[in-house]
């Protein structure tokens, strides 16, 4: 009996040290389908160091670009692909193979709170050097407003496999108490 206490209170303990983690210490991963030719969200506000998953529910293959900060590369029907924001701004992105199809990632500082509702930002505005269009239909133009400057460099703050780890040792305290208490039944 008293052992059976103990390993209870194990995974008490290890359960309320899992809860008691704060959010920032491991990333989240938002999800962007591709489909009826459209992103959809086709905003998407996220903390630096999250992630962001478009997922290609279209007949078609379509991309996820932004030029020079990153490329899904061609996504057939079914095909995912992630990207893993590490600087807080506005990412445009379009795809390549249809020029009516763009959205926006906008990542914000770890330490801040995520707007309510993403912003919308029409095309129509975006504008870039000398007031020229950002995005332009039949052009190599692409819709990007990507940060300026360094990218930061990754925290030694623990990550999801910590946070795995953690889920994993409370499982098996939970499991060898659980075979504790069946075993001194019979």
């Amino acid at each position: 009996m008293r052992q059976a206490r103990l390993a209870h209170l194990a995974a008490a303990v290890i359960t309320l040290a899992i809860l008691t983690m704060p959010d920032a210490a491991y990333a989240a991963t938002a999800s962007v389908s591709i489909k009826d030719f459209a992103f959809q969200p086709s905003a998407t506000v996220i903390r630096e160091g999250d992630t962001v998953t478009w997922t290609n529910l279209d007949g078609t293959a379509h991309t996820a670009t932004s030029v020079g900060v990153w490329d899904t590369g061609s996504m057939p029907l079914g095909a995912s692909r992630s990207v893993t924001f590490t600087a807080p701004g506005t990412y445009l992105y379009y795809c390549v193979f249809h020029s009516i199809m763009f959205g926006t990632v906008v990542v914000v500082p770890a330490g801040e709170a995520l707007p309510a509702v993403a912003p919308t930002i029409a095309p129509a505005l975006l504008r870039g050097p000398d007031a020229r269009p950002l995005i332009t239909v039949g052009t190599e133009t692409a819709p990007t407003l990507a940060p300026r400057g360094e990218r930061s460099a990754p925290t030694d703050a623990p990550g999801p496999s910590l946070f795995a780890g953690a889920v994993f040792i409370a499982g098996i305290a939970a499991l060898a108490w659980r075979l504790a208490l069946v075993s001194r039944v019979r």
